[in-house]
């Protein structure tokens, strides 16, 4: 499986939009805990290869969470939107990542607000097509 994490740092970081509202500060979930807002995080929740009866694999699917975080919803409400227009069906390969991204689709997303933490988070859900 690629580090398809690689990938999505790459392709946000490298857009200017997603760049100029939270920086570099995009990681895998783990890292949202050494970030100050606003930040955005990615979860890999699943990988579905395709089915080959000789050889491994060379395209598979995987579900991607990624969610941004701040402490207005206007703020958030941006971010996400500058999100999904850097990934929503993206392809290519990211530069120095050497990760074919067939594409990626849109599925769908969520808000949610944390009371305790006064934290706006947006998390969309994509489907990367991954080719090795």
């Amino acid at each position: 499986m690629a580090n398809i994490g690689k990938a999505i740092y790459k392709i946000l970081n490298d857009d200017g939009t997603v760049e100029g509202l939270v920086g570099t500060k995009i990681g895998p979930e783990i890292s949202a805990q050494s970030n100050s807002l606003p930040y955005v995080t990615y979860d890999i929740l699943g990988n579905e290869p395709s089915d080959t009866k000789i050889s491994v694999s060379k395209l598979d699917e995987m579900r991607v969470d990624v969610s941004s975080y701040s402490t207005t919803y206007t703020q958030v409400s941006d971010i996400k939107e500058a999100i999904r227009n850097a990934l929503d069906r993206y392809s290519g390969t990211p530069s120095g990542t050497g990760i074919a991204v067939q594409s990626v689709q849109y599925e769908n997303e969520d808000s949610n607000y944390d009371s305790k933490n006064d934290v706006y988070i947006f998390s969309q859900q994509y489907v990367f097509r991954v080719e090795f």
